[in-house]
């Protein structure tokens, strides 16, 4: 589950980065229709841009949203794993190892 989401997120990441990147190509496109007077397809260029940074942001969001899930499920799984290793520990000292008759260092090899 974990790698299908980070390969959305990487994905999503990639595919707005990729439409980001052709926000100024049309602006260019723009200024080349400005200096022309030809003003003709200025519609659907404006709604086109629109549309890329409304895609955009959505691909946004969802990378950031999938890379926060990802951030939060792995800060659980540490605290997990220190809390089964701080009990395990705490454990051996409540079953009397140090009252086994063992030297002290005997206890840091275990």
């Amino acid at each position: 589950m974990h790698m299908m989401s980070q390969a959305k997120s990487i994905t999503s990441l990639f595919a707005s980065s990729m439409i980001s990147l052709t926000i100024p190509m049309a602006f260019g496109k723009l200024v080349d229709m400005a200096v022309k007077g030809d003003m003709s397809q200025l519609p659907i260029l404006t709604v086109g841009m629109a549309g890329l940074f409304g895609i955009s942001a959505l691909l946004d969001y969802y990378s950031d949203y999938i890379s926060d899930y990802l951030a939060h499920t792995i800060i659980r799984i540490a605290a997990v794993a220190q809390s089964v290793i701080l009990r395990k520990n705490s454990q051996q000292h409540l079953q009397g190892d140090f009252e086994s008759g063992r030297e002290v260092g005997a206890l840091v090899e275990t």
